[in-house]
């Protein structure tokens, strides 16, 4: 498979993790196929197997961004790091959207911490870590 039929379908495949989010939120999903996290959990093999194919191939490293910026002049090393994104921002959506049954955060609250983890994963982090904080009225000490 291309890198851009890999890139294709790994952003399709995050986006319907996001829909199965957004939809958990207010249908009867199967609780556990949602905090399994099957679908970050895929996207993570793929990242995998871009890793290991590709990466001895890619000049450049993490020493420095000029290394960096050299690292990602390549196409897979590239690939591999937005599927990178791609999956820890939505395991990070999982995570939130299981905190936010425990703790009682209202689900109208998540939607937009979930466009902004998609987005932007630390902003879309702390909104959802402020807003957490505010619902519940404690600190995050007890389970993060």
């Amino acid at each position: 498979m291309v890198a851009e039929q890999i890139f294709l379908y790994s952003t399709w495949l995050a986006l319907l993790g996001w829909i199965v989010l957004i939809l958990a939120l207010f249908f009867k999903i199967p609780y556990k196929t949602v905090t399994w996290g099957i679908i970050p959990i895929m996207l993570s093999v793929i990242y995998a197997y871009l890793v290991v194919a590709f990466f001895g191939d890619a000049e450049g490293g993490f020493d420095s961004l000029d290394e960096l910026s050299q690292l990602f002049q390549n196409k897979h090393a590239l690939l591999a790091g937005w599927i990178h994104y791609l999956a820890f921002d939505l395991w990070l959506g999982y995570w939130q959207l299981r905190g936010s049954k425990e703790k009682g955060v209202n689900k109208w609250f998540l939607i937009p911490c979930f466009f902004f983890t998609l987005m932007y994963g630390p902003i879309g982090l702390l909104m959802y870590l402020v807003i957490r904080i505010i619902s519940t009225r404690k600190l995050l000490h007890e389970n993060f």
